[in-house]
């Protein structure tokens, strides 16, 4: 099964004639504006692909660093941290994690640390970053 996971990594790097392959997800608590957040960055500027499964939104995009083509997927999680855990599958080769937080709500922030350790388990040393998000809505609940 791994085995052809792999295949189908590699069947989408040359059946968009890319030079590699990413894997980006979003981890944070339900309702953070996770989706709207890829959704914008995505779509306001660039060409993406939007794949949708049950549980699963897929953005794919092609990118150039250092003159190499790059097919980044975007793993969008669909409302699975309502369980407040993630299936394995989505850290599964994810290269970085971008961790959103609500600033008009305090416990998103603290629980960033829960989705920290749990990231950390299965991706011990993925690349992190962290969004401030909803800073739209109150500038003084973000300083």
């Amino acid at each position: 099964m791994a085995r052809d996971k792999d295949k189908s990594c590699e069947l989408d790097q040359e059946k968009y004639n890319a030079d590699d392959n990413e894997k980006i997800i979003c981890l944070g608590d339900s309702t953070m504006g996770k989706s709207k957040l890829m959704e914008r960055f995505l779509m306001a500027g660039f060409q993406s692909q939007q794949l949708s499964l049950y549980t699963l939104t897929l953005y794919k995009h092609m990118a150039t660093v250092d003159g190499k083509t790059v097919l980044v997927d975007f793993w969008d999680t669909a409302g699975q941290e309502r369980f407040q855990s993630m299936h394995t599958s989505c850290y599964h080769k994810a290269h970085v994690c971008i961790m959103v937080f609500n600033v008009q709500r305090k416990i998103t922030y603290k629980n960033l640390s829960t989705w920290y350790m749990e990231l950390r388990e299965f991706r011990p040393e993925i690349l992190c970053i962290v969004v401030a998000n909803k800073i739209y809505a109150d500038m003084k609940m973000a300083q």
